[in-house]
């Protein structure tokens, strides 16, 4: 979000100084700027106070004196010093940060055809007279039925052409010789899932970085220069802009890794 933001031409970041209120925050370094120069800007709670943390708010006001900024809706504790507020929308036309959020996952979506993460499902207890298997709604591809040596522990896969895949139904039926074979013994299956949108600041993706900050950049900046208040020689900067970006991530694509090579059942949602 913040290297979004900043490829962007769209972020300042705050760190309070000393103790605000639960709608205001001083930050005597940054806060010495004209009167309302930060009006309606949004703010984004990124560090400090637990309560805040992840809060969005839209600045009302900013006092050169007090260098502080007023915002609202208020917040759940009052802002000390170490908390951290994101700026965005510097020349408001945006975005807000959940809208950088939207379009970070929209292009991690885009790619997770390729960025796919190998995956097993529970192990169970194959039972002869019900030899059809579910395949988890969440994956987006199934591989393998696998069953499990009694004696070595080793797991081992069945053939492809003994295995009947309903890719709709997202079932899979053993027939044939593995009916016998994995009668009684454990089972489990091996799929891949699809790379995951990011919904916490923890969550991490397999998708290159700086292909995926880019390639946000080009979708953000083409939105703004097709906005109906921007003025016409503004908009063809934010586009001349966006063209660039877009450009670099086609150049970045080969970055984002392939983690699946073939084989196996597409499935249908």
């Amino acid at each position: 979000r913040r290297s979004l933001g900043e490829l962007t031409g769209d972020l300042d970041i705050w760190t309070a100084t000393s103790t605000g209120t639960t709608s205001t925050f001083i930050d005597v370094l940054n806060g010495d700027i004209e009167n309302n120069a930060y009006k309606g800007r949004f703010g984004f709670f990124s560090g400090g106070t637990a309560g805040n943390l992840y809060t969005t708010v839209r600045i009302t006001a900013n006092d050169k004196s007090s260098t502080n900024v007023t915002f609202q809706p208020v917040v759940t504790g009052a802002t000390v010093s170490g908390d951290v507020l994101e700026l965005y929308n510097r020349d408001g036309q945006g975005p807000k940060p959940e809208e950088l959020h939207r379009v970070i996952n929209a292009c991690i979506q885009s790619v997770s055809n390729a960025v796919l993460t190998e995956v097993v499902s529970s192990e169970s207890t194959f039972d002869f007279d019900t030899p059809e298997l579910t395949i988890p709604s969440t994956w987006r591809r199934f591989v393998a039925v696998e069953w499990k040596d009694a004696y070595t522990e080793d797991w081992n896969a069945f053939e492809d052409g003994d295995l009947l895949v309903d890719r709709y139904a997202r079932t899979v039926r053993l027939e044939n010789r593995p009916l016998w074979i994995a009668d009684t013994n454990t089972v489990r299956l091996r799929g891949y899932t699809p790379a995951p949108a990011l919904s916490s600041a923890t969550d991490t993706t397999l998708v290159d970085a700086e292909w995926l900050e880019n390639a946000a950049a080009a979708r953000i900046l083409l939105r703004i220069a097709t906005s109906e208040r921007i003025d016409k020689r503004r908009a063809a900067d934010y586009r001349a802009t966006a063209q660039y970006h877009m450009t670099l991530a086609n150049t970045l694509r080969v970055k984002v890794p392939l983690t699946y090579h073939g084989g196996g059942w597409v499935l249908e949602s």
